[in-house]
């Protein structure tokens, strides 16, 4: 995937391509090779928990990037893993997504995650942004 030898794009926007567990398992892999890409859009796409998981999971190796767009995505499938993101990332992140798609036990372990991480979580238009502050 050419991404993961990207050395020059900042920015990347795949907002409603209809991907699924399968593309964002690929874009997970190359975001774990991938130290220059600072922003990614992958709001209202149609993945599901595995493919939230292996986000995740490539964001705990992934160094670069400082914001991803989630809204629209099923948060609550993944809550375990992206409390697990926010208590050991060491990089500045933003985590978006919609406020309608997080339970209320899911929206309890993100405050108590954000606690834990130094990291702010905030709702913006509808949207909630999970940011760490350094």
């Amino acid at each position: 995937m050419m991404l993961e030898s990207n050395r020059t794009l900042k920015e990347l926007c795949l907002t409603r391509n209809n991907l699924k567990d399968v593309e964002f398992s690929w874009l997970a892999k190359a975001l774990k090779f991938n130290s220059t890409l600072e922003r990614l859009d992958l709001s209202y796409n149609s993945t599901g928990k595995k493919g939230l998981e292996a986000m995740i999971d490539g964001l705990m190796i992934n160094t670069g990037l400082k914001m991803i767009d989630l809204a629209g995505s099923p948060a609550h499938l993944a809550g375990g893993s992206i409390v697990k993101l926010l208590e050991q990332s060491k990089t500045t992140r933003v985590i978006t997504f919609s406020e309608g798609n997080i339970s209320e036990v899911c929206k309890k372990r993100l405050y108590k995650a954000a606690k834990k991480g130094n990291t702010e979580v905030r709702v913006v238009g509808g949207r909630w942004q999970i940011c760490s502050i350094l």
